[in-house]
């Protein structure tokens, strides 16, 4: 008897303490912890599981109060809180184009939801057509690319430009083309 109503036997921690312990779980805007209970009297085990949002990644949890081994501990002696760890993933954006012009970016990495402004410049005698995403997560809308949770290809594709001055005809073929000003 240690005076305090516990005593240790074969290696076990008795306790005459009925004190429910609770488990305080901080949760991170990196994603949710949940755990099988949250309450218990000493020697209840916990089991925890974690979700990681998307752009995320799960590294660990930090834990006062408890050993943690694997995803479970078990409550002795005290509350316990614990707190998940994630990383913010960064992720890339490559360009590419079709050789007749060229596209850039105002960054080529960013967090999922993020954006990047693209910039497509062509060649002389060619206009911008469209983008493809080529590789990777990622959407386009107009000239700005939306990251995904993913780094993402984006392709620029130009078109000739087919232009005939005043007064001048074009013959290809048996094709007329007249600019009639």
């Amino acid at each position: 008897n240690n005076g305090y109503n516990s005593w240790w036997l074969s290696g076990c921690y008795l306790s005459a303490d009925p004190t429910t312990r609770t488990l305080n779980i901080q949760q991170q805007t990196g994603g949710t912890v949940r755990a099988d209970t949250t309450t218990g009297l000493d020697g209840t085990i916990v089991t925890l599981s974690n979700t990681a949002n998307a752009g995320y990644t799960f590294n660990n949890y930090s834990i006062t109060g408890a050993k943690l081994t694997g995803s479970q501990f078990k409550f002795y002696g005290q509350n316990v809180t614990i707190k998940p760890n994630y990383t913010h993933n960064v992720y890339n954006l490559y360009v590419r184009n079709d050789g007749n012009g060229k596209l850039s970016a105002n960054t080529y990495s960013g967090y999922y939801g993020s954006t990047a402004r693209l910039t497509p410049t062509p060649k002389e005698d060619y206009k911008f057509g469209h983008y493809d995403i080529i590789s990777g997560t990622g959407s386009v809308n107009g000239n700005i690319f939306t990251f995904g949770a993913g780094s993402g290809m984006v392709k620029a594709n130009f078109d000739w430009k087919f232009v005939v001055q005043p007064s001048e005809e074009v013959r290809i073929g048996n094709q007329t083309w007249m600019n009639h000003d």
